[in-house]
């Protein structure tokens, strides 16, 4: 393996593809970069800018040279000295007709031999969704599509298939019974289908599978799942053996159900190679020992040295100024919970109402006493009031780690301070759930499903949200950094 002295990171496209990144080489050769650190190149979605949104990760995406092409570029930079990190995606996938194992998950439903891959609740409280799966990709209700003619049916090289725009859906075995279906006759060929179209509004409230963020595009994977796991990872495991990368960097590792059982897994599978994972730490945190990997990707650096730039002797006169000219509070304290709450109740009320009817569930088995709204409340409040991305308690282990219990009791005081109506024993129940002191499959599917959550709501609260409303030092508003 090439001495790894520095990475140099080139973002593909079928713009800039695996011909064009070969004639860099030498440039970077004399940069004195070791390592090239490619973005996903598995097949994704047609037109891709990015390639996060994958559709097949089997093969090596056509728009930018397919395999021939890859090996070529890899070759080439062997030639200037120079080794590959590849960005992969474990955590998520396109929904998209692009995508075999969704479109196979739309036209078989829970029937599929791909149903278990995607992280889809197949019994949500919608009876209308019971062993289906929501689609809201439509403008409108609809009805009204239907109305309108939005809606059609066309002809593909696999038969015959539903049509909006231009986005593909399934027809399921037996469910056509007219060759050129009417309007009415449209309406209940989709009723007998194994998804739901729906208005984009009803996303938030009511989408039943996990996503990346609140993105409905990108569907959560379950690579917990040994089968999933070994059916997302031949190409890349192939890519290693053959010496054609000489790592991965494994992008949003804290969207994992378990990212330390993860990483354990593709330790096994790949024992020499170079990890990194993509993980934002705040704070005094630090990455966790046990992680088989070599490292982050460097937020924490970046804050360090960004860090290296700011005088605090300066953060007094900024502070004024920066109240006389906004005529807004210099305090951050307060800021992040108050933007988590917001982002809660408008992008993610199906993740919480998920939980939350799980908490209940829980509380009438272990904790009766307590009343159901309460816990419910306590669980919105606990969610805004973490102070790291997410813990990591496993439910294979004999009980939580010393450091996840500290930050656990962090965040229901913090909760709990800002709501002491709910009342000591809601906490209490809250805290056992969450370090597994109550053990069972579903106490461990909350627990798991919770440390997945808090993630997606510190980014779009924190990242997204309060760092575009607290500006009095903008270099400080980086991922992972601490404006206040």
């Amino acid at each position: 393996m090439t001495d790894r002295r520095a990475v140099y990171r080139l973002q593909l496209s079928p713009s800039f593809a695996f011909g064009d990144a070969a004639g860099l080489g030498g440039y970077l050769a004399g940069l004195g970069v070791s390592h090239v650190h490619l973005s996903p190149c598995l097949e994704a979605r047609g037109g891709s800018p990015h390639g996060y949104d994958v559709v097949d990760p089997t093969r090596i995406r056509r728009e930018l040279g397919g395999d021939t092409g890859f090996e070529e570029l890899v070759s080439s930079f062997r030639s200037d000295g120079l080794g590959v990190l590849l960005d992969f995606v474990p955590n998520h996938m396109a929904a998209s007709h692009e995508n075999p194992w969704w479109w196979d998950v739309l036209l078989r439903g829970r029937e599929s031999r791909y149903a278990r891959y995607f992280d889809i609740d197949w019994y949500p409280p919608q009876p209308e969704l019971a062993g289906k799966v929501l689609i809201p990709v439509l403008p409108c209700p609809l009805a009204e599509a239907l109305e309108r003619g939005d809606i059609g049916i066309a002809e593909s090289d696999g038969g015959r298939t539903v049509t909006y725009g231009d986005l593909l859906f399934p027809i399921a075995e037996g469910s056509l019974r007219e060759s050129r279906p009417g309007r009415r006759a449209l309406a209940d060929l989709l009723a007998r289908q194994h998804y739901v179209l729906a208005h984009w509004a009803r996303g938030p409230t009511q989408l039943n599978y996990r996503r990346f963020a609140n993105v409905p595009g990108l569907v959560g994977v379950r690579v917990e799942d040994e089968e999933v796991f070994e059916a997302m990872h031949a190409k890349v495991l192939d890519l290693l053996d053959r010496g054609l990368i000489d790592g991965l960097r494994i992008d949003h590792v804290d969207g994992l159900r378990d990212p330390a059982g993860y990483l354990e897994r593709l330790r096994s599978k790949a024992p020499g190679a170079w990890i990194v994972v993509e993980k934002i730490l705040t704070r005094d945190e630090r990455l966790r020992r046990e992680w088989p990997v070599e490292g982050t990707t460097g937020y924490d650096f970046l804050n360090l040295a960004g860090g290296l730039f700011v005088d605090q002797s300066g953060e007094a006169a900024m502070s004024e100024l920066y109240e006389e000219l906004t005529g807004a509070s210099a305090s951050y304290a307060g800021l992040e919970r108050e933007k988590k709450l917001l982002v809660l109740d408008r992008l993610f009320p199906a993740e919480l109402g998920r939980l939350s009817r799980a908490a209940l569930r829980l509380r009438r088995l272990h904790a009766p006493e307590l009343d159901g709204a309460p816990v419910a409340e306590a669980v919105r409040e606990l969610l805004a009031s973490f102070p790291v991305y997410r813990t990591y308690v496993r439910a294979d282990a004999g009980s939580a780690r010393r450091k996840d219990a500290e930050r656990v009791d962090e965040a229901i005081r913090l909760a709990s301070e800002a709501r002491r109506d709910l009342g000591l024993p809601v906490w209490t129940f809250l805290r056992d759930l969450l370090l597994l002191r109550y053990r069972g499959g579903e106490e461990a599917d909350f627990a798991a499903r919770f440390q997945q959550l808090t993630g997606p709501v510190t980014a779009k609260g924190v990242e997204d949200t309060a760092f575009y409303c607290f500006n009095r030092l903008i270099s400080l508003n980086e991922v992972g950094g601490d404006p206040g």
